[in-house]
């Protein structure tokens, strides 16, 4: 559990999965983080808009669209990183996935400390662990 300030992170979390989404928000809660969760990509987008964020984890198939469009909105915006989250493991997803911005790519499904790791590879700045 973070217990400094300086370790909270603010989150822009985005998946079309409502069980991973609401999994995934909560557990990055009890950590001590900021999270606010999307499961388009118009709601992602217009959460960019509204807030600043320290990262991105996004699943890649949205309904509306793909987690890259968001990738390349947040970096535009914010210049943060992202870690993507997809089902697929094929070179067509990692070329997209690094060509859009994604600092780290997860397989669903999920592994929350190997997301942390991903965390924590991701933002080298923020002090300690990060859960």
């Amino acid at each position: 559990m973070a217990d400094d300030a300086q370790r909270a992170l603010s989150i822009l979390l985005v998946d079309d999965h409502a069980d991973t989404l609401n999994v995934l928000a909560r557990l990055l809660r009890k950590c001590g983080h900021t999270v606010e969760t999307a499961s388009t990509v118009d709601e992602a987008v217009a959460a960019v808009g509204r807030s600043r964020f320290d990262i991105l984890v996004s699943d890649i198939a949205l309904p509306d669209g793909s987690g890259t469009e968001v990738m390349k909105v947040v970096r535009e915006v914010h210049g943060a990183p992202g870690i993507a989250l997809t089902g697929h493991g094929d070179e067509e997803y990692i070329e997209a996935c690094a060509k859009a911005g994604f600092a780290e790519r997860l397989l669903k499904p999920v592994i929350f400390d190997k997301l942390v790791k991903a965390m924590e590879k991701v933002l080298p700045e923020v002090p300690g662990p990060i859960c």
